[in-house]
């Protein structure tokens, strides 16, 4: 919440108001500057303050993309506002940029322009062809009413210490919860996987969500979750016990998702390795938080 009525505790420097706060302060004043590099922006001169509708002014003069641009800015200048007074004061002015850059492209895919008339020059090469490369494949929410839980287990070489990341999602996209640790006396990276999401069971199991899916990028764990008939792998009590957490839902079902398509789990790594069991519910890393808003912002857009 603002004071209007202090001086701004963050650069000790105007009055503490929603003006200063995105537009004057010194931060504010880099990472503009900083997103001139990759962005179009109005110069400073055109941020003057006209009064309380000084915003309003601000975006009349200038088209729709210049307005999107803007509005971006200021809501990510708003983010290291609350970043700096709520938080720790993390979030970096690079960190800013690439993640405005990242949204801004996810959220406003640029079309190839055809070449209907035939005029492009041809160029010819006698080095082999580059690899056409794949749009990289995203998170997807449950639907409606439903609650995904996405589980990753892992080894590093050499070790016997391997580590645990979980989150659970609903259909927004809102974290429910996320959770790291490291998975001690671990022999290989199945029963990492399996540990894993024995463990995401268990947190889950506070919720009793009604409806829930397990997402799982390990083939082998997912096949052993689904058999009927008795396991007969070493791991075959780690997934029995998982199979009786899930009976204890009216709904569940387990899938296999690919490693790309869970980048919050994989952000999860360092801490499941470097940390003692840790479970978070709205206090994610900085950038572990931005890569949960990207993921819920593709998942609204498609409700």
């Amino acid at each position: 919440m603002l004071n209007p009525n202090g001086v701004y505790s963050i650069c000790g420097n105007g009055m503490e108001d929603a003006y200063h706060a995105v537009i004057t302060c010194t931060k504010e004043r880099a990472l503009r500057q900083a997103m001139r590099e990759v962005w179009e922006l109005p110069d400073d001169q055109e941020f003057s303050f006209l009064g309380s509708d000084w915003l309003l002014h601000l975006l009349s003069r200038f088209d729709s993309p210049m307005k999107v641009r803007i509005l971006l800015l200021l809501w990510r200048s708003w983010h290291l506002r609350n970043d700096v007074i709520h938080e720790k004061g993390m979030a970096s002015i690079a960190s800013s940029v690439a993640f405005l850059q990242a949204y801004h492209t996810k959220s406003n895919p640029q079309p190839a322009t055809a070449d209907t008339k035939g005029k492009r020059p041809m160029i010819f090469s006698t080095s082999p062809p580059s690899r056409v490369t794949v749009p990289r494949e995203s998170w997807t929410a449950p639907p409606v009413g439903w609650v995904k839980l996405n589980t990753d287990g892992s080894m590093p070489p050499n070790c016997i210490t391997g580590g645990a990341r979980v989150v659970a999602r609903d259909a927004r996209g809102v974290v429910i919860f996320s959770a790291c640790a490291p998975l001690h006396n671990c022999l290989d990276a199945e029963e990492a996987e399996a540990r894993a999401a024995l463990w995401g069971l268990k947190l889950m199991s506070n919720y009793a969500p009604a409806r829930l899916i397990l997402e799982l990028d390990s083939v082998n764990s997912v096949t052993a979750l689904q058999a009927r008939n008795q396991d007969k792998s070493r791991n075959w009590a780690i997934y029995q016990e998982a199979k009786n957490l899930l009976d204890n839902v009216v709904e569940g079902i387990i899938r296999h998702s690919k490693r790309e398509m869970n980048s919050v789990v994989d952000a999860l790594a360092k801490l499941a390795f470097s940390l003692v069991e840790r479970i978070m519910l709205d206090n994610l890393p900085p950038p572990v938080r931005e890569l949960v808003f990207l993921d819920a912002n593709t998942c609204n857009t498609n409700l």
